[in-house]
């Protein structure tokens, strides 16, 4: 990955960015793994989990993260 562009950035929620920004790690390295505790729609990580599934792990304990 190279240094990113803020010539073409537009505003987005942070959560909206996060989301995206694991989806597209995902899609690059198969090395990533999504943690998450019942916050997929918060976080935005639903994507991920979608097209990743063996690579997200749902219902982890926030004291164990």
């Amino acid at each position: 990955m190279g240094a990113p562009s803020t010539s073409t950035a537009t505003e987005k929620a942070t959560r909206d960015g996060y989301g995206d920004a694991l989806y597209e790690l995902g899609v690059s390295r198969q090395d990533v793994v999504v943690l998450d505790a019942d916050l997929s729609g918060s976080t935005k990580t639903n994507k991920f989990a979608k097209s990743y599934p063996d690579r997200f792990l749902m219902w982890v304990s926030p004291s164990r993260i």
